[in-house]
């Protein structure tokens, strides 16, 4: 994937600004700027802010399809607010956080997947709902586990129920940096069921036998 967010800030990439327009989706592929704020948890199992200044510049939602066509979403940020985080993170003593999350936080710090998997894209497809989503780590043997959150605009003054704070090495909540922001990104996670269907599916229903091909792939880096 060609990277916009390491060749300069997000309001600068041309394709950002098509994607803006007036609360309409661009056509596919897409991205969209998002605010993010990360956490992890305290003893109590509450969200507690991680303070890292190079978040400031956000992240972006990549909107686009894989290869066999169906709909892709990618949270990717760049290498400079990734690695920030992950240093941030290293640096708080794992007995500070909820004894449930503490072998994800523990994994997290130890391994150096976290900043790879915010600058190559985490798959945040499937997150759509109004709960914390865990992504998947990258393929290995044996599979790591989840150490990482994923929300949109999520209140984050509640405990974490049990299942989600195993995974809650960091938990990162996204929100529109302004009210268009806000609407598009709504769209975008939040979209009709039928709009995750390949065009050729969507095409197939109606008319079986006009079912246009599927394009090329045009996903980041898996």
């Amino acid at each position: 994937m060609s990277d916009p967010v390491d060749r300069g800030r997000i309001d600068e990439d041309p394709r950002h600004q098509r994607a803006r327009g007036v609360g309409l989706l661009a056509p596919l592929p897409a991205v969209f700027p998002v605010a993010i704020e990360a956490f992890r948890t305290n003893t109590d199992g509450e969200l507690v802010p991680v303070e890292v200044p190079e978040l400031a510049d956000g992240g972006m939602i990549w909107s686009g399809r894989d290869k066999q066509g169906n709909t892709s979403k990618k949270l990717v940020m760049r290498a400079t607010a990734s690695v920030a985080l992950h240093e941030a993170l290293v640096a708080i003593d794992a007995a500070e956080t909820y004894p449930a999350s503490r072998g994800a936080f523990r994994d997290l710090q130890r391994s150096g997947d976290l900043p790879t998997m915010l600058t190559r894209g985490v798959n945040i497809t499937k997150m759509g709902g109004t709960k914390w989503f865990a992504p998947e780590r990258p393929a290995r043997n044996p599979p790591g586990p989840q150490f990482m959150l994923v929300g949109l605009n999520l209140d984050t003054t509640n405990k974490l129920n049990p299942q989600d704070a195993g995974k809650a090495g960091v938990a990162l909540n996204l929100r529109g940096r302004d009210d268009e922001d806000r609407a598009t990104l709504e769209q975008v996670i939040r979209p009709p069921a039928n709009a995750l269907k390949r065009p050729s599916q969507q095409a197939a229903k109606a008319a079986p036998e006009e079912a246009p091909a599927v394009a090329a792939g045009n996903s980041p880096t898996d």
